[in-house]
């Protein structure tokens, strides 16, 4: 069943301000341009404005260069059914002096035509030269639970 536009604007009406910055900033390319102006009418219907949208933006790139972590040079740490957990994760990782980058698409699938692609498994990835560290820090990590 192919969702209608009206699905997609209820399904973002019910979502929290954060999510729809995050998805509209961090995954816009898996939106196609329909579902992204979508998620920018609820930021403006909540007083968003586009110079704040903007900002987040810029720093959301500020910290993926940040990063120094070269594409080739990753191995997955990792695999998370869900980004929370992914998320949480990467934070404990952090702590323990690793950067990592989160790869995969937890997201909702609405439907031929409104995203990409369906649901994927989240990895973590990290330098190559982390792996067995991270993986030592991953092993003694305990997901939150999830209610």
């Amino acid at each position: 069943m192919k969702a209608t536009r009206d699905d997609m604007v209820n399904t973002f009406e019910e979502w929290n301000k954060e999510t729809l910055l995050e998805e509209l900033v961090e995954r816009a390319d898996d939106y196609v341009p329909e579902a992204r102006d979508l998620l920018h009418e609820e930021l403006h219907k909540r007083g968003i404005s586009e110079a704040e949208i903007e900002q987040r933006t810029a720093q959301y790139h500020r910290q993926l260069e940040a990063v120094d972590l070269r594409h080739h040079d990753l191995v997955v740490a990792e695999t998370f059914g869900d980004r929370l957990t992914a998320q949480a994760a990467q934070n404990i990782l952090r702590d323990g002096g690793i950067e990592s980058y989160i790869q995969g698409n937890d997201g909702l699938f609405f439907g031929p035509g409104l995203l990409r692609f369906g649901p994927d498994p989240i990895t973590i990835k990290v330098a190559e030269v982390n792996a067995a560290k991270a993986k030592e820090i991953l092993d003694a990590f305990e997901p939150p639970e999830v209610e």
